[in-house]
């Protein structure tokens, strides 16, 4: 659902902390905003280059009266974007990283609690996505305080590929912001993580993303609740749309309060619908994946593809070209063509 809004960006705020040293160089992202949608509440706030991570405090989670942690980020938000390098970011840390003061405390875990558990360190904020904003912003995604426990076949699966969904957009939209985190059903936790002498964090039952894109015409916003589980894909890719649900169901799940910067009207508007129609779906293939030194050149392409139905005309490498076998799809020997016929270049492959 789109919605008129005028917005006034207001630089982010950077806020200081004492890390780890492993920690690479924290820099603030010029221009970026990455809690635009201003979620609430926030707890234990860190501001790292790519993103931005409302950690658990000690607070009363469940409930029971009594003050608990569970060593999770609540929510981490992130703004991602159009970006045309290749998506090459640099090695992973050996043991993640955590916040020496919050371990200390006992609010956040250290990479102990991870190893050996059976379940991957899922990202909130995916390393490639960060990797935009430099290698050092790509490096500190690798902290526990950007991490849930997650099944392999659901982080390599399902969320994997929204990840490189929502990276996509930004290509495609030239920006989109992205609210994720964890969901406890009912604020109990049931399975946990970590052995004797380490911190214990509970496994999430499910885990939610909100994505956001803006232009002149308005605001856009689709969410996604998806079950922790091995979510299989349908006729060879994975249907987001199923799991598309309005944001007032994410807020009932984790008791957060999303899209609070806009108008009440407009908020209430948008978080209680599930309009799919005003994003691509494309073809759910991984961004900025050609290897190095085989970027084609205006001179290898012979050729240019659309659709009987579609305002654009792409390079026949683009993720959104259909294959020339298919029905209804349309080859023009030249960009002239393509543009004499009344097609708009594509945004992401710029033919």
């Amino acid at each position: 659902m789109r919605k008129a809004l005028q917005i006034l960006l207001l630089p982010a705020v950077f806020l200081a902390s004492t890390w780890a040293a492993d920690y690479k160089a924290i820099e603030p992202a010029e221009g970026y905003a990455h809690d635009r949608w201003q979620t609430q509440p926030a707890d234990l706030v860190q501001q790292f280059r790519a993103y931005t991570v409302s950690f658990d405090g000690r607070d009363d989670n469940d409930g029971d009266g009594d003050a608990d942690c569970w060593g999770l980020p609540e929510w981490v938000a992130y703004e991602i974007r159009s970006h045309d390098g290749l998506a090459k970011g640099p090695k992973r840390p050996g043991t993640w990283l955590t916040d020496r003061e919050l371990a200390k405390q006992g609010i956040a875990p250290k990479d102990d609690t991870y190893r050996n558990s059976g379940y991957d360190r899922g990202h909130m904020c995916m390393k490639q996505i960060a990797w935009r904003l430099g290698a050092a912003a790509d490096w500190n995604t690798h902290t526990v305080l950007n991490a849930c426990p997650q099944l392999h076949k659901f982080n390599a699966g399902i969320w994997l590929d929204m990840e490189f969904k929502t990276q996509n957009w930004a290509d495609e939209y030239g920006a989109v912001w992205v609210i994720c985190g964890p969901v406890i059903r009912d604020r109990k936790p049931i399975q946990f993580i970590g052995d004797e002498g380490e911190m214990r964090i509970p496994v999430p039952d499910g885990f939610f993303k909100i994505v956001a894109k803006q232009d002149e015409d308005g605001v856009d916003v689709v969410a996604f609740l998806y079950p922790h589980e091995d979510i299989q894909k349908v006729d060879g890719r994975y249907d987001h749309r199923r799991y598309v649900v309005p944001v007032d169901q994410i807020e009932e799940a984790t008791g957060l309060d999303f899209l609070t910067v806009l108008p009440d009207e407009m908020e209430e508007k948008l978080e209680s619908e599930t309009d799919t129609e005003d994003w691509e779906w494309g073809n759910g293939v991984r961004p900025n994946t050609r290897r190095r030194g085989t970027a084609l050149t205006p001179s290898d392409v012979t050729y240019y593809v659309s659709t009987g139905t579609s305002k654009k005309f792409h390079k026949p490498t683009c993720r959104y070209a259909k294959p020339l076998e298919e029905p209804g799809v349309l080859k023009f020997e030249s960009r002239e063509d393509a543009l004499a016929a009344g097609k708009e270049p594509c945004k992401v492959c710029k033919p």
